[in-house]
This record gives C-alpha cells, sequence and structure tokens, in this order.
C-alpha cells in the first residue's frame, strides 16, 4: 500500500512526523505537505501564482501552498507511483463540528475524495500540548483495517482522538453544532487581529463532540455531496412558486 501524507500545519510538524513513522512500519509512504503552517486556510487552491516545491529528502517534499494543493501536486506531478490511501493529519488541535469548513486538514483529505482516492484527516484534541501516541497507533490499526474494508471513494473520514493516556473507546458520530464567538482586536491604521472563544458546544449524543467528552476517539464519514435531503424537500414544497418566478 502507498499512502500520501499532508497535513495543514507543514511538513516539519511533530504530528506529521510521528505519523510518518507510524505509518511507514505497515506501508510505504510519501510526504508532500505545506513548507510552512497553513492552518484554518479550509479548501483554498492557488491559481494566480507559481507553486513552489522543494524536495526534503527521498520520499518528502515540501510545497510553498495550502494543503489541497500539495494533494493536487503529489497525485499529477510530484509522486509516480500510484496512491492507494490519502492521510492528513496528525492535526495539532481539533477538527470537530464546523471547523470541517475551515480546516485545512480536512480539505486536503476532501481533495483526495474529489479526485477519487478514499481518505482520511486525524486530529489530536489539544492544540497546547498534544499527544500524539494514541493517534498513531490508532491510525495503524485504521489502515490495515482499510485493506480489509476498503473506503468508499466518495467518503472521506474525519477523525478526533481525545488528548488523554486512556482512550475508552471508539464512536461514529455525526458533526456538532460547534460555534464560534468572533473577535477582533482594532491594531489602528485599518488592522484588525482575529481570535476567537468557542460559545457553544454540541453535546447531544451521537456527535463528535459528545465522543470526545467521553473520553472516545470519534470518526465522522463526510460525503462530498452536500446536498442536504431537508433542503430538497422544502424545494420540492416550493418548487410551483419558484417555476413562477
Amino acid at each position: 500500500m502507498h499512502i500520501l501524507l499532508t497535513n495543514d500545519d507543514g511538513y516539519e510538524a511533530e504530528g506529521i512526523r510521528k505519523l510518518y513513522a507510524a505509518l511507514s512500519q505497515i506501508a510505504c509512504v510519501t510526504i508532500v505537505a505545506p513548507n510552512a503552517n497553513k492552518s484554518a486556510i479550509g479548501h483554498g487552491i492557488t491559481i494566480f501564482k507559481d507553486i513552489m516545491t522543494k524536495k526534503i529528502s527521498e520520499g518528502i517534499f515540501a510545497v510553498d501552498g495550502t494543503p489541497a494543493d500539495c494533494v493536487r501536486l503529489a497525485l499529477n506531478c510530484l509522486v509516480k507511483e500510484k496512491i492507494d490511501l490519502v492521510v492528513a493529519g496528525i492535526n495539532h488541535g481539533p477538527n470537530l463540528g464546523f471547523d470541517v469548513f475551515y480546516s485545512g486538514t480536512a480539505a486536503a483529505a476532501r481533495e483526495a475524495s474529489i479526485r477519487g482516492i478514499p481518505s482520511i484527516a486525524v486530529s489530536v484534541c489539544d492544540p497546547k500540548d498534544p499527544r500524539f501516541d494514541n493517534a498513531c497507533i490508532f491510525m495503524q490499526r485504521l489502515v490495515q483495517r482499510h485493506a480489509d474494508l476498503p473506503l468508499h471513494p466518495d467518503v472521506f473520514l474525519n477523525v478526533n482522538v481525545p488528548n488523554c493516556e486512556m482512550i475508552k473507546g471508539i464512536e461514529v458520530t455525526r458533526l456538532s453544532r460547534k460555534h464560534y464567538h468572533d473577535s477582533f482586536s482594532d491594531r489602528g491604521d485599518g488592522k484588525y487581529c482575529f481570535g476567537f472563544g468557542l460559545w457553544k458546544d454540541d453535546f447531544d449524543p451521537g456527535t463528535d463532540i459528545a465522543s470526545i467528552v467521553k473520553k472516545k476517539i470519534s470518526i465522522s464519514p463526510l460525503g462530498l455531496d452536500m446536498t442536504c435531503p431537508v433542503t430538497i424537500q422544502f424545494a420540492d414544497e416550493i418548487k410551483e412558486s419558484i417555476l413562477r418566478l
């Protein structure tokens, strides 16, 4: 099995280095990751300038671009061998609930899924003092299971690992409705510094946050089709009005 490993914290980040060591024990692994921290950059791609790449060593490339750029470049230019699985992480901090819309880590996994390649995003839920060992052990097992139970290419897994010594289980979860309170510091001369604080957590049973609170690993299957069944039902109900517009 050949795994493409990427992230949004940069190719020198501790999380990706430890995951590289762990996955290299069971598969061939290539790193194509940003040359600097690209956290919260979302699913942006570079289209108006050249993307600089640098071969750091055999099988490790640094890219002056976004996590999604890394996946695209790896598949089209940098890696000649067939990629069987893309893993993004280990992210230094959680990607729970609405985080997945901002996360470069989730975007890298999503980009692979768009390209028809099974993918997993993995995060550890403490950005200040993350423990990566449990996440590395779990990812080894999950990747090995992938060989027996292949992931659907239109679905990627968003994995969050609690930052604790003893993991109490694994749950398949839905995304929570996690909200942040935006705050901006006025620095003068039209300059603002962005900061945020969490103002609402969704602890409902079955959510990713509820799983983490219970010290369980959360696995949320996320699909490329973002069409909501409720939206389709609503459209059917008002289609006569729409057609008269």
